[in-house]
């Protein structure tokens, strides 16, 4: 169930640039040169791969009428949906303007009007699930602007697009074969079925799997409404972080310094007891001594900006966040805006105004570089994993620059200048 790769080149291209560049000249379609022949092309090869999903779905016994309801309308490809999976920002966005701006006045101010409008619900939830309400009330935010910003994507096209365009085709049909699930049972109906290109529906953001295992019927009306009734859509964000490991009375993470004797062997991705790294040179940013209630808690070291930016202790409660969205920096606006909103303040240190993130082609020159120096990144994917931080910090050590891991522009010029060991 996958379109060619020249398919989806000439998609793109009538999208984004009219067919007036030559990208496309090397494709084996490259002989439909109008915008026209191309969009028929398309959609040919999408209602191809839409008719075999549908027949499998038939035969996994789902009925007929079923699949045919669910796929009414899905005739053509979304070509904005195959923009945003496929194309690749020319800069990716500094940790510090995300944070900035999820940490938004606007933000803070609706999400503080939503805590003090409603608090018999979140003190149910709280008793519920055991979450505290300014967590929630952050997710709220930045998911959907406190239900304000849910999307209009029709999410049996957006999969299916995403399927026929080759994007993450296992998770893709787990999705739609989900999705089906929905309609089958009367969670919701096709009309509710909407939500962001990816597929991610209601204030809370759910792809369609997550609804299933997590969605909650708060009110007892017999739906799971996470689009237009909060009580449901908040207790279902609470009920997966429950199940994800949410511990009561267990901070996110704290933010912290690094001392003039921090050991910085210890920075290695590895979880530790608050208690060792203590010992090791981490020291409380607001000055207060540690407390026994964080001594034995196990934690890991965060720099999001390298050694000259703020510093953070994370805790349990960052990995539970994680597993609903699978981004540092998501996690991090999560435990930032609930701070405020609880009234703890800001950050101590300041973002450093400095270097730049990584192109994706930068970050294949830098893998492919610093292995032919010497520091083995395991392969170049453009991405920056472990392994790629790992050799990183043995670039760092050997050229005595402090082995934060951290990966931007500066960094790059430095590898480019540097000479291969002997």
């Amino acid at each position: 169930m996958k379109t060619t790769t020249g398919l989806r080149v000439l998609l793109m291209a009538s999208a984004a640039l009219g067919f007036a560049g030559c990208a496309t000249a090397q494709t084996p379609e490259a002989q439909f040169t109008s915008p026209d022949a191309v969009e028929q092309k398309a959609d040919e090869s999408f209602s191809a791969w839409t008719a075999r999903f549908m027949e499998e779905a038939v035969s996994r016994g789902y009925s007929q009428d079923l699949v045919s309801t669910a796929f009414a309308g899905v005739v053509h490809p979304d070509p904005v949906v195959v923009d945003r999976s496929e194309s690749q920002p020319e800069f990716v966005r500094p940790v510090w303007e995300y944070l900035n701006s999820a940490v938004s006045e606007s933000r803070v101010a609706s999400g503080q009007a939503e805590l003090s409008a409603q608090p018999e619900l979140f003190a149910g939830l709280e008793a519920e699930y055991g979450l505290d309400r300014e967590v929630l009330t952050a997710i709220w935010g930045l998911e959907s602007a406190f239900g304000q910003i849910l999307g209009d994507y029709d999410v049996f096209r957006s999969l299916a697009t995403l399927g026929w365009a080759g994007w993450r085709p296992d998770f893709v049909e787990e999705q739609l074969f989900a999705a089906l699930d929905i309609l089958r049972d009367g969670e919701a109906t096709r009309d509710q079925l909407k939500g962001s290109w990816a597929g991610a529906m209601g204030q809370t953001q759910f792809i369609p799997a997550s609804y299933r295992i997590y969605a909650q019927d708060w009110d007892g009306d017999g739906r799971k409404n996470i689009w237009s009734d909060d009580g449901d859509a908040l207790a279902s964000a609470a009920n997966l972080l429950a199940k994800s490991g949410w511990k009561q009375d267990v901070p996110w993470g704290v933010e912290v310094r690094l001392t003039d004797e921090f050991n910085w062997d210890m920075f290695d991705g590895q979880e530790r007891l608050t208690a060792n790294w203590a010992q090791g040179g981490v020291a409380r940013a607001d000055g207060a001594q540690w407390g026994t209630d964080l001594w034995g808690l196990d934690a890991e070291l965060i720099l999001p900006a390298g050694a000259q930016g703020p510093a953070f202790l994370t805790f349990s409660n960052f990995d539970a966040i994680m597993r609903y969205n699978n981004s540092t920096a998501y996690a991090l606006a999560v435990g930032m805006l609930s701070d405020v909103y609880a009234g703890r303040g800001g950050l101590v240190a300041d973002w450093p105004d400095e270097g730049r993130p990584l192109r994706r082609a930068e970050v294949y020159e830098l893998q492919d570089s610093l292995t032919a120096l010497g520091f083995d990144t395991q392969g170049s994917d453009g991405l920056i994993g472990p392994n790629t931080r790992k050799a990183v910090r043995a670039f760092q050590r050997a050229n005595a620059i402090t082995p934060d891991g951290h990966v931007n522009s500066d960094l790059l010029d430095r590898v480019r200048a540097a000479e291969p060991i002997q």
